[in-house]
């Protein structure tokens, strides 16, 4: 009797051991395979390319892989907004690129240098048209201008010289323009603290 017991446990013991066996190294050509294809993902990047961590507001953490030749996001400055030339510089500024852009320590500087600066083509210059912000706001040429409003207009449903209300499309102005510049959406409590100051 103890030698059949004794048989049927060494062949118990013998099939667990292949089992394990197999499972360690279908576990070890798993992790293989995942090391290949991390490294694989990582080899396919653009040159230059780095991930930016947006913490600026408590629902906007968020990853965002992007190149590092996209300036709007190299500078935390998603619509390219200038140092201010012989002044201070904005709140949140810790630097100037060499085209003369402002640099920031995060997003949400960037966007607030942004809206001050489309709060003041409406109150110090009385701009108040899609035409009239883009005109003052962009630096290229006629057919650059033309299609940055075309797309502007599309996405807010306004007509290129409609009187509007900057203050009010604030919101949806920062982020479509923010779109156009930077190539890609921004996390949408970025902007919240302007969805608020339309709203009141």
């Amino acid at each position: 009797m103890l030698k059949y017991l004794t048989m049927i446990f060494s062949i118990v013991l013998a099939v667990c051991l292949v089992t394990y066996s197999g499972l360690m190294t279908t576990l070890e050509n798993s992790s293989e395979n995942a090391e290949s294809s991390e490294n694989k993902a990582k080899e396919e990047l653009p040159l230059g390319s780095f991930e930016v961590w947006i913490y600026d507001y408590p629902m906007a953490d968020v990853q965002v892989l992007v190149s590092s030749q996209v300036l709007a996001i190299k500078n935390r400055n998603p619509l390219n907004i200038k140092s201010i030339a012989n002044n201070e510089p904005w709140k949140g500024q810790i630097g100037t690129d060499s085209q003369g852009h402002a640099i920031f320590s995060s997003f949400s500087y960037g966007l607030r240098a942004a809206a001050l600066t489309l709060r003041a083509y409406a109150r110090k210059y009385g701009i108040n048209t899609l035409e009239g912000i883009v005109s003052r706001f962009t630096e290229g040429d006629k057919i650059q201008i033309d299609k940055y409003i075309l797309y502007l207009s599309v996405r807010l449903g306004v007509e290129p010289h409609q009187r509007i209300s900057i203050i009010k499309h604030l919101p949806n102005l920062l982020r479509y323009m923010s779109r156009y510049e930077c190539g890609l959406t921004l996390p949408e409590s970025l902007f919240t603290p302007y969805d608020i100051l339309a709203e009141m």
